[in-house]
């Protein structure tokens, strides 16, 4: 008789996405409707995203592991969406800074379930606080890095410090978890313009 050769199912990264799919998902229903992250237990998540509790310590130690996992995402299209203003050829033009601006709104909209979790648990958890920690260390460094380049060339305000730049990374990064409660494009497209503003009149020469 012919022997049938069984596959095992992988563990490898797409199975992993999937589940991180899946669970992201289901974070947003469940947050969006008015619970907190700490209310919801592994039980609520697996069941909610369809998928066996075991499966869900298959790929995660503990709810916060599945934020740091997730956070990791986020951070690298955050990054992206930064990129175009940092890296763009044209930094000076206010068009460049809104789209930027609205592009890093955008990901903070895509993953709210995410970015709610980050900032919940990192009062409580201080791994997920250090990688909040270091993802903003991060942008501030590269926001430092423009003001500082936009100064060489002339186009960058030469009064604003190292510490205005800073001060600029937060106020969008509070902002953009501030546009998660605003349901209507049309107020968030206000508070980017606002955004925009402020910080063009704090950068621009």
């Amino acid at each position: 008789m012919t022997s049938i050769t069984r596959r095992r199912r992988s563990k490898g990264p797409d199975t992993r996405a999937a589940v991180e799919d899946a669970i992201t998902d289901a974070m947003t229903r469940l947050l969006t409707s008015g619970h907190t992250f700490t209310s919801v237990s592994v039980e609520d998540l697996a069941k909610e995203s369809g998928i066996a509790r075991s499966t869900f310590y298959m790929h995660f130690r503990d709810k916060g592991e599945l934020v740091r996992r997730l956070m990791k995402r986020v951070t690298q299209e955050l990054v992206g969406a930064t990129n175009v203003w940092f890296e763009h050829e044209h930094p000076e033009q206010r068009v460049v800074l809104h789209q930027a601006l609205k592009s890093i709104s955008q990901v903070y909209i895509k993953y709210q379930a995410i970015m709610l979790a980050v900032s919940e648990t990192s009062a409580y958890d201080p791994d997920v606080a250090a990688m909040f920690k270091e993802t903003m260390m991060h942008l501030m460094a590269n926001m430092r890095a423009v003001l500082k380049g936009g100064q060489k060339a002339g186009w960058a305000n030469a009064d604003a410090s190292p510490e205005v730049a800073d001060a600029l990374t937060w106020m969008v990064e509070r902002c953009c978890l501030q546009l998660l409660t605003v349901q209507k494009p049309a107020q968030r497209e206000r508070m980017i313009e606002a955004l925009t503003h402020v910080m063009s009149r704090a950068l621009y020469a």
